[in-house]
């Protein structure tokens, strides 16, 4: 059987909303030939000013729908807040190749 052919995808990463969360960027990267928009996305603001919040987050998820880009969301969950994961949900850590949990 062969094998399914891969598709590589282009994804511009946005940072700051205050300064990217404009219809005009979003139609830039999709001209600029991203398949992909990358952001960020917290429930509780961890950099202030850094990241969307998750209102922001469905808006820029509609932009990107609307021009046939995905949206990539980075949260961070289990780098800023592992101990709340570890007590709450034991099961979601991640155990590295040398046994460490995360």
């Amino acid at each position: 059987m062969s094998e399914p052919a891969k598709t590589l995808r282009g994804t511009a990463l946005l940072s700051f909303p205050g300064r990217s969360l404009k219809e005009s960027l979003i139609d830039e990267i999709a001209a600029g030939g991203f398949t992909d928009v990358g952001a960020g996305l917290a429930v509780e603001p961890v950099i202030e000013n850094h990241g969307f919040s998750l209102a922001q987050g469905a808006e820029l998820a509609t932009m990107c729908q609307r021009r046939g880009q995905g949206l990539v969301a980075f949260t961070g969950y289990q780098i800023y807040f592992p101990e709340r994961i570890a007590l709450e949900e034991p099961l979601r850590l991640m155990v590295t190749s040398d046994g460490h949990p995360y």
